[in-house]
Order: C-alpha cells, then sequence, then structure tokens
C-alpha cells in the first residue's frame, strides 16, 4: 500500500466508509486531478469523498478495472 492509499484508508475511516478498497479511491482521484501531490489538506479530503461516491456509483467490477488502468 502507497502513501496515498494509506492516507485515503485514514479517511475512509474518518468518513464512515472503511470498506471501500483505497485503491479504487486513488484511480477515481486521478481521473480528475492527474496527480495528488498538489492537493492541499481541505481539497484532499473534499477529494477523497468525491471519489469515494464515484467508487459507489460505479460499483466494485468498474472500480478494479479503473484500479488497474492506473497499475493500482
Amino acid at each position: 500500500m502507497n502513501l496515498y492509499q494509506n492516507l485515503i484508508r485514514r479517511d475512509l475511516a474518518q468518513f464512515g466508509q472503511p470498506e471501500l478498497d483505497p485503491r479504487h479511491v486513488e484511480a477515481s482521484m486521478l481521473c480528475v486531478y492527474g496527480t495528488l501531490s498538489h492537493l492541499e489538506r481541505g481539497a484532499w479530503s473534499r477529494a477523497v469523498r468525491e471519489a469515494a461516491a464515484e467508487v459507489l456509483a460505479m460499483g466494485p467490477e468498474m472500480s478494479e478495472a479503473l484500479a488497474q488502468t492506473w497499475g493500482l
């Protein structure tokens, strides 16, 4: 698990969604932002929330396919 996934896992737990795969959330975030290193704390939290909602809407199969396209 990479640094971003650890941060995402922490935020998902705080948001009450610990069951989501952080790789799926990271992949969704990458689709929007391209890179995550520039996100400040407030923007990061919003991005995780938005990506988590997208992952839930996509479902596990599409989310896994997306993660694999990003090499996650």
